[in-house]
C-alpha cells in the first residue's frame, strides 16, 4: 500500500487504502486457521525485507482495546519459530508490513 518514494505509512493510512483496492483481506478467522496449520504456511513468509524481519497482518478484522485504540493480528518467523502478536493502527507501517490478502478477487 506504499505509494512510490513513501517509505512509511501510518496503519489507519494502510487500512483505508487496503479497503479501497477491493482486494479481500484475511480476517482473525483466517489468521487463527494459519496460526493452527503453521506447517502449511509458505517458506516465502520466513523471508526477511530488506534485512528485516517480515510481519504478514491479516487486518481484515481490527481489534479494539478498552481504551479504544485500534490493532491488527499479525505473525512472524523469527530465530526459527512462528510468533504472532498485534499492532496498532496510529502506529508506523514499512515494506515489512505486508498485509495477507486473497490472490485473486474471483
Amino acid at each position: 500500500t506504499l505509494k512510490p518514494r513513501e517509505r512509511v505509512v501510518n496503519g489507519e493510512e494502510k487500512l483505508k487504502r487496503l479497503k479501497a483496492s477491493g482486494d479481500i483481506r484475511l480476517d482473525a478467522g483466517a489468521f487463527k486457521a494459519l496460526w493452527d496449520n503453521r506447517e502449511l504456511l509458505s517458506a516465502r513468509f520466513k523471508e526477511k525485507t530488506n534485512g528485516n524481519t517480515t510481519f504478514i497482518y491479516c487486518d481484515g478484522t481490527v481489534l479494539r482495546s478498552p481504551f479504544g485504540n485500534r490493532c491488527v493480528l499479525y505473525f512472524y518467523f523469527l530465530d526459527g519459530a512462528w510468533d504472532w502478536d498485534f499492532n496498532w493502527l496510529d502506529s508506523v507501517w514499512d515494506v515489512s508490513d505486508p498485509s495477507a490478502v486473497l490472490a485473486s478477487k474471483s
